[in-house]
């Protein structure tokens, strides 16, 4: 391991599930948010694995958008990708 590599152990903490508004929500430690570098306003990405009752967070890559790249293309591609997530998924696993 190099000096500028920093190892972190898996850590294991048990939250509450509360009500937030209309729907229900957890907290993360402060020192998840600054391991991560993740700040206010930041993206990430939730993973579920239903076969092992996981949920994942990771931050999200900030990307730039090609120039060009009509941004209500890129809308209708998400609705597209979301709409037929499960399939994508089922095809993968053949």
């Amino acid at each position: 391991m190099t000096a500028n590599t920093r190892h972190m152990e898996t850590q294991k903490i048990e939250r509450k599930v509360t009500k937030i508004g209309n729907s229900l929500g957890l907290t993360l430690p402060q020192e998840f948010y600054t391991t991560l570098n993740i700040k206010q306003g930041d993206v990430v990405s939730l993973e579920i694995n239903e076969e092992n009752e996981q949920i994942v967070i990771k931050k999200s890559k900030k990307i730039s958008m090609p120039e060009g790249l009509n941004p209500k293309f890129l809308e209708s591609l998400n609705r597209t990708i979301n709409k037929f997530d499960g399939a994508f998924k089922d095809l993968v696993n053949r």
